[in-house]
Protein backbone atom coordinates (compact mmCIF):
# COMPACT_ATOMS: atom_id res chain seq x y z
CA UNK A 1 0.00 0.00 0.00
CA UNK A 2 3.34 2.54 0.65
CA UNK A 3 4.32 2.23 -2.92
CA UNK A 4 0.66 2.46 -4.11
CA UNK A 5 0.24 6.12 -1.96
CA UNK A 6 3.85 6.99 -2.82
CA UNK A 7 3.29 6.00 -6.74
CA UNK A 8 0.07 9.08 -6.33
CA UNK A 9 1.98 11.68 -4.42
CA UNK A 10 4.76 11.61 -7.26
CA UNK A 11 2.33 11.12 -9.99
CA UNK A 12 -1.21 12.08 -9.16
CA UNK A 13 -2.53 11.61 -13.01
CA UNK A 14 -1.63 8.26 -13.08
CA UNK A 15 -3.80 5.14 -12.57
CA UNK A 16 -2.81 2.82 -10.32
CA UNK A 17 -4.71 -0.21 -9.36
CA UNK A 18 -4.18 -2.97 -6.59
CA UNK A 19 -5.07 -6.24 -7.53
CA UNK A 20 -5.80 -9.61 -4.80
CA UNK A 21 -6.27 -13.28 -5.46
CA UNK A 22 -9.97 -13.87 -5.10
CA UNK A 23 -8.33 -16.64 -2.69
CA UNK A 24 -5.18 -17.33 -2.06
CA UNK A 25 -3.84 -19.56 -4.67
CA UNK A 26 -6.36 -18.37 -7.25
CA UNK A 27 -4.17 -17.56 -10.08
CA UNK A 28 -6.74 -17.13 -12.45
CA UNK A 29 -8.55 -14.92 -10.58
CA UNK A 30 -5.57 -13.03 -10.96
CA UNK A 31 -5.01 -12.86 -14.15
CA UNK A 32 -8.75 -12.44 -14.88
CA UNK A 33 -8.74 -9.37 -12.59
CA UNK A 34 -5.07 -7.82 -14.18
CA UNK A 35 -6.49 -8.76 -17.89
CA UNK A 36 -10.29 -7.19 -17.08
CA UNK A 37 -8.32 -3.41 -16.65
CA UNK A 38 -7.61 -1.82 -20.21
CA UNK A 39 -4.89 0.01 -20.81
CA UNK A 40 -2.25 -1.22 -18.20
CA UNK A 41 1.65 -0.14 -18.85
CA UNK A 42 2.57 -2.77 -16.80
CA UNK A 43 2.03 -5.39 -13.83
CA UNK A 44 3.85 -5.77 -10.62
CA UNK A 45 2.96 -8.87 -8.43
CA UNK A 46 4.77 -8.25 -5.39
CA UNK A 47 5.48 -11.49 -3.36
CA UNK A 48 6.52 -12.39 -0.06
CA UNK A 49 9.00 -15.29 -0.10
CA UNK A 50 9.47 -17.82 2.75
CA UNK A 51 11.12 -21.39 2.70
CA UNK A 52 13.46 -21.88 5.44
CA UNK A 53 14.20 -19.22 7.35
CA UNK A 54 17.68 -19.20 6.32
CA UNK A 55 17.94 -18.56 2.66
CA UNK A 56 17.82 -14.96 1.62
CA UNK A 57 17.89 -12.33 -0.88
CA UNK A 58 16.28 -10.33 -3.80
CA UNK A 59 14.89 -11.46 -6.97
CA UNK A 60 12.61 -10.51 -10.07
CA UNK A 61 10.96 -12.75 -12.59
CA UNK A 62 9.91 -11.46 -15.65
CA UNK A 63 8.56 -13.49 -18.76
CA UNK A 64 11.65 -14.61 -21.30
CA UNK A 65 11.24 -12.91 -24.38
CA UNK A 66 9.54 -9.46 -23.14
CA UNK A 67 11.80 -6.54 -23.52
CA UNK A 68 9.84 -4.30 -21.21
CA UNK A 69 9.35 -7.17 -18.56
CA UNK A 70 13.32 -7.22 -18.37
CA UNK A 71 13.66 -3.75 -17.98
CA UNK A 72 11.24 -3.48 -15.59
CA UNK A 73 12.96 -6.00 -13.42
CA UNK A 74 16.43 -4.84 -14.11
CA UNK A 75 14.70 -1.32 -12.67
CA UNK A 76 13.06 -2.57 -9.52
CA UNK A 77 15.90 -5.53 -8.54
CA UNK A 78 18.29 -2.43 -8.76
CA UNK A 79 15.84 -0.15 -6.63
CA UNK A 80 15.47 -3.55 -4.40
CA UNK A 81 19.36 -3.88 -3.83
CA UNK A 82 20.12 -0.45 -3.25
CA UNK A 83 17.32 0.22 -0.41
CA UNK A 84 17.78 -3.03 1.18
CA UNK A 85 21.20 -4.29 0.35
CA UNK A 86 20.37 -7.87 0.31
CA UNK A 87 21.80 -10.94 -1.76
CA UNK A 88 21.24 -10.51 -5.40
CA UNK A 89 19.71 -13.61 -6.45
CA UNK A 90 19.05 -12.14 -9.95
CA UNK A 91 17.03 -11.45 -12.65
CA UNK A 92 15.72 -14.35 -13.99
CA UNK A 93 13.64 -15.17 -17.60
CA UNK A 94 10.52 -17.35 -16.89
CA UNK A 95 8.51 -19.31 -19.17
CA UNK A 96 5.40 -20.41 -18.37
CA UNK A 97 6.11 -23.58 -17.46
CA UNK A 98 8.33 -22.45 -14.39
CA UNK A 99 7.62 -20.98 -11.27
CA UNK A 100 5.43 -18.28 -11.42
CA UNK A 101 5.57 -18.39 -15.52
CA UNK A 102 1.52 -19.22 -15.58
CA UNK A 103 0.62 -15.31 -14.03
CA UNK A 104 3.82 -13.54 -16.31
CA UNK A 105 2.55 -15.65 -19.05
CA UNK A 106 -1.43 -15.02 -18.64
CA UNK A 107 -1.63 -11.12 -18.36
CA UNK A 108 -0.89 -8.94 -21.39
CA UNK A 109 0.99 -6.06 -20.23
CA UNK A 110 4.50 -6.44 -19.69
CA UNK A 111 4.87 -8.12 -15.73
CA UNK A 112 7.30 -8.84 -13.09
CA UNK A 113 7.21 -11.08 -9.75
CA UNK A 114 8.70 -8.86 -7.62
CA UNK A 115 10.30 -10.93 -4.76
CA UNK A 116 12.41 -8.39 -2.27
CA UNK A 117 13.11 -10.68 0.36
CA UNK A 118 12.64 -13.54 2.46
CA UNK A 119 9.55 -13.20 5.06
CA UNK A 120 10.69 -16.01 7.15
CA UNK A 121 13.95 -14.80 7.40
CA UNK A 122 14.02 -12.53 10.42
CA UNK A 123 16.95 -10.05 9.72
CA UNK A 124 15.80 -9.95 6.41
CA UNK A 125 11.90 -8.90 7.68
CA UNK A 126 13.26 -6.87 10.05
CA UNK A 127 15.23 -4.88 7.56
CA UNK A 128 12.65 -4.80 5.73
CA UNK A 129 10.82 -3.00 7.98
CA UNK A 130 13.12 -0.74 9.28
CA UNK A 131 13.34 0.66 5.49
CA UNK A 132 9.68 0.20 3.83
CA UNK A 133 9.37 3.85 3.75
CA UNK A 134 12.33 4.77 2.01
CA UNK A 135 11.75 1.25 -0.34
CA UNK A 136 8.30 2.35 -1.68
CA UNK A 137 9.56 5.76 -2.52
CA UNK A 138 12.15 4.29 -4.24
CA UNK A 139 10.29 2.10 -5.84
CA UNK A 140 7.12 4.11 -6.72
CA UNK A 141 10.55 6.50 -8.29
CA UNK A 142 11.32 3.47 -10.06
CA UNK A 143 7.35 2.70 -11.65
CA UNK A 144 7.96 6.06 -12.67
CA UNK A 145 11.02 6.00 -14.76
CA UNK A 146 9.50 3.15 -16.20
CA UNK A 147 6.37 4.84 -17.78
CA UNK A 148 8.41 7.70 -18.62
CA UNK A 149 10.34 5.46 -20.99
CA UNK A 150 7.57 3.21 -21.56
CA UNK A 151 5.38 6.00 -22.91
Amino acid sequence: MMIYDELYRQTPMTEAFIIERPEPNDISGEIEAVNSIENLSCYIAFHANAFNGHVDGCEMLHYKGSKWGEYLAELLQYGCLSVLRNHHRGIKAITKDDRGGVILAGVYPPAVIAEPFFIDNFDEFKNYEEKKGILAKVLANTIVKYLEMEG
